[in-house]
């Protein structure tokens, strides 16, 4: 099995298996898509192997190899193909990951390559992709519709001189200046570089670029394409949003030029962004093209195996890593690096959101980092971490945070103490304690939010949160036992192996029934140093920031070695209640992204200036793992 670059070539040999093809037939996402696979190419290193009735395709993201379904005219071909990826990954000492089956596809290479490849499924539900009906998107119609009509409206009203047109090759300078103009030059630019690639090949790819201008100004564009499956397929779509009702023109006006022959559009992937889903919501899909991978069983088994070197405190009892490789944890939730057959080093990322003041955002937690003890300390671990930003940066992911056993190495990959905790002080104050069950989840969360009132940043919970909990708590044995003082709940107490892993106390109240446990609660004092946060997104944690009712201006440089976006100098101009984030040239002060990250979770500077304007900044984190 040889593997090449794709070309233009390859578009023929690619859509042929898509015709009159049972296994392929209602195959509606883009990932085998001819346009869609040639427009990322470049940028995911994306290969091909064939055969006289195969393809198999492979790429890389990051430090993560992949490959995509395979292509077969007939079960002959899958057998061979099979085989032959078999022989390929056992050569070259891979265990192989395929991204993008539908339900159909998944189920029928396990059960024919099962003499192959012993595969396990996981769904990943952030790159499921949104499906419209077609008249639905064209007509607008119904009082679901009556936003996004009022939208189009407003367009069409405030600028009647609009002109709606097809891409001109002489439009592609245009097209590049817009998307850095239309987001301050932060257009990522692997997205730019996949554009250009489609748009300088656009008439051999049966692709199309519609275009919407105002006073020949340029304000929207889409690019799009027919799928051989007859789905029409939006590539990418952007607009100024200077220009009231600029989405909704370009996404109704090019349904309605491009896609009257289709019944059902995709818009693709929400990639777990809450306000990219938000939008796809707001359209109402009619389904959506759920994507399954398939990865070897190995592959756990060594993740398990790494996990049990490098914490062999975890391997009793043993259900509690059944739990962990079986339901906690989803393949896409963990980066990991294979030498030799072996998984040497791994870390997984699980979602949070954080409470930030009145806003939500994303911070996800990073737990159980490991390396093989022979590959440590040959930057392997490094590696992992600048993988896991990257992909945090893809998905707009502001922040991430881990509890960390020594916090000086993480200092070094920008992160900054989050939050600090004090010891409670031995009293004699009598307390009851009763265990808790899952019927008494709505007290629990009550308690949680009661203690969380004081404080501008914490993890956002709901029921769900603690029905996980009680979940893990049954794998490792913990108990949580509500706290009564004098009949009235007080809080909540989480233990397992002679450890306090969760205290909740409204009141500072010393257990007597824990005399040899580490007993702490969250405080704003600069005591024992807790979570540690990392900012991904400079930029959006500056905006959602709680900033106090003053008259103030600070110019600040940002300096962040390993993520280079964030490297910026701004003005935070400070109104009362009105506040202006903006990219100047000139800084009063110079910090580095540990320094800002600690600044904002903890208020913690010298800089007497910063002080004032960072000062809603009272932290709890009680989330570990």
């Amino acid at each position: 099995m040889n593997f090449r670059k794709i070309a233009m070539s390859d578009k023929e040999k690619i859509e042929r298996f898509f015709v009159n093809n049972e296994l392929y037939s209602d195959y509606e996402a883009s990932e085998l898509n001819f346009t869609n696979i040639f427009a990322w190419s470049h940028i995911d290193d994306i290969e091909i192997a064939e055969g006289e009735n195969w393809i198999l395709l492979r790429g890389q993201e990051g430090i993560d190899q992949y490959f995509l379904p395979p292509l077969a005219l007939n079960k002959e071909g899958l057998e061979i193909v099979s085989q032959k990826f078999r022989k390929y990954c056992d050569e070259h000492h891979i265990y192989p990951i395929l991204r993008g089956l539908n339900e159909k596809m998944k189920n029928y290479i396990m059960k024919e390559c099962e003499h192959c490849f012993e595969f396990i499924s996981y769904r990943n539900y952030d790159v499921d992709e949104y499906l419209y009906l077609s008249e639905n998107l064209i007509n607008l119609t119904g009082k679901k519709y009556s936003v996004k009509r009022n939208h189009l409206n407003k367009f069409l009203k405030t600028y009647p001189n609009f002109q709606e047109r097809d891409y001109h090759f002489s439009d592609f300078p245009r097209i590049k200046e817009a998307l850095d103009t239309w987001t301050s030059g932060k257009t990522l630019e692997m997205e730019k570089e996949a554009i250009s690639h489609v748009l300088n090949h656009l008439q051999e790819l049966d692709a199309f670029c519609n275009l919407i201008e105002v006073d020949h100004v340029l304000v929207a564009f889409a690019i799009g394409t027919i799928t051989k499956n007859h789905v029409g397929l939006v590539l990418f779509e952007k607009a100024d949003l200077n220009y009231d009702g600029a989405y909704a023109a370009i996404n109704q006006m090019t349904a309605k030029k491009y896609f009257q022959g289709v019944k059902f559009i995709n818009r693709q992937e929400d990639m777990g962004i809450p306000n990219l889903k938000k939008a796809k919501m707001s359209y109402h899909p009619h389904h959506l093209a759920e994507k399954y991978s398939l990865i070897e069983k190995r592959i756990i088994e060594k993740l398990r195996l790494l996990y049990e070197t490098n914490f062999p405190e975890d391997k009793e009892p043993s259900q509690y890593l059944d739990y962990y490789f079986q339901e906690k944890m989803n393949i896409h939730q963990v980066t990991f690096l294979v030498q030799e057959r072996e998984v040497i080093s791994a870390l997984y990322c699980f979602p949070r959101t954080l409470k930030f003041n009145q806003f939500s955002l994303e911070c996800p937690v990073i737990s159980a980092a490991a390396t093989l003890p022979k590959y440590q300390n040959q930057g392997y671990f490094r590696k992992l971490m600048m993988d896991t930003f990257t992909k945090l940066r893809m998905k707009m992911v502001p922040l991430v945070m881990l509890y960390p056993l020594n916090h000086e190495i993480y200092r070094h990959f920008g992160f900054g103490v989050m939050n600090y905790f004090s010891k409670l002080i031995p009293s004699n104050t009598h307390l009851e304690y009763q265990v808790a069950t899952t019927a008494d989840i709505s007290l629990l969360l009550e308690l949680y939010n009661l203690f969380m009132e004081k404080y501008h940043f914490y993890v956002a919970r709901d029921e769900s949160s603690f029905v996980s909990l009680f979940k893990e708590l049954t794998a490792y044995g913990g108990k949580l036992e509500i706290i009564y003082k004098e009949t009235k709940p007080i809080g909540y107490v989480v233990t397992s192996l002679n450890n306090i892993e969760e205290l909740i106390l409204l009141e500072n109240i010393y257990l007597e029934k824990y005399p040899s446990y580490l007993q702490t609660l969250p405080t704003t004092e600069v005591d024992i140093p807790g979570n540690m946060v990392r900012i991904i997104f400079v930029e959006k944690v500056l905006e959602e920031y709680p900033y106090p009712a003053i008259i103030k201006k600070v110019k600040l440089k940002i300096v962040d070695n390993l993520i280079e976006e964030n490297n910026v100098i701004v003005e935070i101009d400070i109104n009362q209640d009105n506040v202006t984030i903006s990219e100047v040239e000139t800084h009063d002060y110079v910090l580095d992204i540990m320094e800002l990250s600690e600044l904002i979770f903890t208020g913690k500077t010298t800089i007497k200036e910063l002080q004032e304007v960072f000062v809603n900044s009272k932290t709890a984190i009680v989330d570990k793992y």
